[in-house]
């Protein structure tokens, strides 16, 4: 099994999330595009950066001082219960607001009201799930 953002981690996220062509045109048609920072809260930095042009990873790697428009990090625990199952809206809301998930940059509250941002978001950690199964 990959170790969440390891290198091997990496490949098999960007092959799943650029694979899933109804994701990625709901992004695009929302016009996303954004840097994007995932790791764990008790690093000084993200472990990761996806880069992310009109819904197509262009970029995955390992975090190097690049200005990110979302930074999110998790508790180790918090990982390890996605990696083992994909969470909805209501868990990731939970993770929120008991702090096992921060967002260090960018608008969770503004994020969840836009349901084009949310379910991708949703998305997004689902992958994150899927690289395990």
């Amino acid at each position: 099994m990959a170790e969440i953002f390891s290198e091997e981690w990496m490949v098999k996220y960007k092959s799943l999330w650029n694979a899933d062509k109804e994701h990625i045109k709901q992004l695009a048609d929302s016009d996303f595009s954004s840097k994007v920072g995932f790791g764990l809260q008790n690093e000084d930095a993200p472990r990761v950066l996806i880069e992310i042009d009109h819904g197509i990873i262009t970029n995955l790697a390992s975090y190097n001082n690049e200005v990110l428009d979302w930074d999110l990090r998790g508790k180790p625990d918090f990982w390890t219960t996605v990696s083992e199952k994909a969470p909805n809206l209501m868990r990731l809301g939970l993770a929120y607001t008991s702090r096992d998930l921060k967002f260090f940059k960018g608008d969770y509250a503004t994020m969840v009201k836009d349901s084009r941002l949310s379910d991708a978001f949703i998305r997004c950690i689902k992958f994150m799930s899927s690289v395990y199964h």
